[in-house]
């Protein structure tokens, strides 16, 4: 018995050996630890794939039977035009408050309520900004099986330097309200908050000179306004797992540079008189916007942007929550797969395809 026991110490201690100096690679780990998930994690495996998409000639074949149509986009990416469409071919004869004059109202589910009540034309195209990634998930989760999904894409990188240019022109603003709406403060403030000074140049242009750091750290970093609504905060794992478990039949990914095509296809079937709408807020503005660096020389903000750009996102943390620095991202495997073979679509649209 003794023996035995003798025989059993050595075996063991023998094998802690093993555990102690072996290469990693040679340590067997059972195979249910290594297929262990994560608590509550979100990340899809397989929903990247190419399988899960197909280039769409048109949105023409879709609309035949004139099925509710929700669109949805970020900031700067044509949502302004395609809005304006929407509201144009849904035309209230009897002076009824269409639901789509409360800017956005899908942000709003309170509002939920009046796009349904008081009048048997509802709208059959509901266009939207996101301000979250909710009504996307609402609409996919609850909307009809016939109904059509379209997102409205555009490159993050891209989107967010419009935005940048965009929230910098409004810090130039003289509407009040406008301002404390985008940045949280009032207008008095701003020269205090952004050494923000405002001139007019010899040529007539409109100049608006702040301070770097402070538009960085207060403007960009808390992601202010258009410069909040982005791609990552809204195509969440959430919403990439939404579409699996609902599998929608007819969800398209569109280019923003397609949006003409889109509004062609949906005014042929259900406003034939409404035409192509054309719209961007920030198309008019001429305001020459200077950043002052901290020895207080001026950088055209266009030149700041050129040599900056492909660093913001980095340095700001800008694809987690909406507060810098924290999040775990947007499963952005999932959104540059669906870049990519978005790209390759001559026509700018990408079907996403149930599995």
């Amino acid at each position: 018995m003794a023996k035995n026991w003798v025989v059993f110490f050595a075996l063991a201690l023998g094998s802690v050996g093993v555990l102690l100096h072996a290469p990693v690679s040679d340590v067997y780990i059972p195979t249910k630890t290594l297929t262990m998930k994560t608590p509550h994690s979100t990340t899809t495996s397989s929903l990247g794939d190419q399988e899960h998409f197909k280039c769409a000639a048109s949105l023409s074949n879709e609309i035949s039977e004139l099925p509710p149509v929700f669109i949805f986009m970020p900031a700067k990416a044509g949502g302004t035009a395609i809005k304006w469409f929407a509201r144009k071919c849904h035309d209230n004869s009897d002076g009824r408050t269409d639901p789509q004059t409360i800017e956005n109202f899908v942000n709003r589910q309170g509002k939920y309520i009046n796009y349904l009540l008081d009048n048997l034309q509802v709208p059959k195209i509901t266009a939207s900004h996101l301000y979250s990634p909710i009504p996307l998930l609402n609409a996919v989760r609850h909307a009809s099986q016939g109904s059509i999904f379209i997102y409205v894409y555009r490159k993050e990188t891209d989107r967010l330097m419009s935005s940048i240019r965009q929230v910098a022109n409004t810090l130039g603003t003289n509407d009040a309200e406008t301002f404390r709406n985008n940045f949280k403060s009032p207008i008095e403030s701003r020269k205090d908050d952004f050494g923000l000074d405002i001139s007019i140049t010899a040529d007539n242009t409109r100049m608006i000179a702040l301070n770097e750091d402070a538009f960085v750290t207060k403007v960009i970093e808390p992601r202010r306004a258009e410069i909040g609504f982005s791609v990552p905060s809204q195509l969440t794992c959430d919403v990439w797992n939404e579409l699996q478990e609902t599998g929608p039949d007819r969800f398209f990914f569109v280019h923003y540079s397609a949006l003409d095509q889109v509004q062609d296809a949906l005014a042929s079937r259900y406003c034939p008189k409404v035409t192509s709408v054309r719209h961007n807020v920030a198309a008019k503005k001429s305001d020459r916007v200077m950043l002052r660096m901290l020895n207080q020389s001026l950088i055209e903000l266009d030149d700041w942007i050129e040599a900056k750009k492909d660093h913001i996102e980095f340095a700001l943390q800008m694809s987690g929550e909406r507060v810098s620095g924290t999040g775990s991202g947007s499963c952005k495997h999932q959104t540059r797969v669906m870049q990519h073979e978005l790209s390759r679509c001559d026509s700018g649209i990408l079907q996403w395809l149930p599995r």
